[in-house]
C-alpha cells in the first residue's frame, strides 16, 4: 500500500513538472516589421537592420529609393 502511494505521488510530481516545463518552453512568435508611410520603418534597410531571425519584413507598395554601401563580395 505504501509503495503504491509513493508511486502515485511520484507520478503526479512528474506530470506536474512536465506541465510546468511545457508552459515555459513556448516558441517565440515571429515579429512583423512594416515598411511604408503607415509602417514602423521609413526605409527597407532600417527594417532589415532591426530584424531578428524568423522576423517578417512587410513592405508596402511604392517606390523606395535607397542607397547602399554594401557590395557583392
Amino acid at each position: 500500500m505504501k509503495r503504491s502511494l509513493l508511486v502515485s505521488k511520484s507520478l503526479l510530481f512528474v506530470i506536474i513538472a512536465l506541465i510546468v516545463l511545457a508552459t515555459l518552453v513556448v516558441p517565440a512568435s515571429a515579429a512583423e516589421l512594416t515598411v511604408g508611410t503607415d509602417g514602423q520603418y521609413a526605409t527597407i534597410q532600417q527594417a532589415v537592420n532591426a530584424a531578428k531571425p524568423a522576423n517578417i519584413v512587410r513592405v508596402a507598395p511604392g517606390t523606395y529609393t535607397e542607397n547602399s554601401s554594401w557590395t557583392n563580395r
